[in-house]
């Protein structure tokens, strides 16, 4: 049997600063800090969010550009037009979408209490 760490067997060093305020007050402060925690990380899943739509979007235009490259040759064309035809494929848009336009994110700054 192992015996116990001293990390096991110690208070927590911070206990006696707690005991000093109300508990109401440190509760508060622990709530708030999870609430400023979680807003922070909401707003880099948010602009991380941002990223990954504007690369679809560019990987989108990209597809896009090359099948009209490719469908601008008339032998392609020819081929892919008898394929629909033959086998019931579903048509490809040649033209790009419109890029949706996202406000931009607010710039906010942790404050130090």
């Amino acid at each position: 049997m192992a015996s116990p760490t001293p990390a096991d067997e110690a208070p927590p060093a911070s206990a006696p600063a707690q005991a000093s305020a109300p508990q109401g007050a440190i509760d508060k402060a622990i709530h708030n800090r999870v609430i400023l925690e979680l807003a922070w990380k909401t707003i880099a899943l948010m602009h991380k969010n941002r990223l990954i739509q504007q690369k679809i979007i560019a990987l989108q235009r990209e597809t896009s550009e090359f099948v009209t490259t490719v469908m601008s040759n008339p032998e392609n064309r020819r081929r892919y037009l008898e394929h629909v035809r033959l086998y019931g494929a579903g048509l490809v848009t040649l033209q790009p979408t419109e890029e949706p336009q996202n406000p931009p994110l607010p710039k906010i700054e942790p404050t130090s209490d």
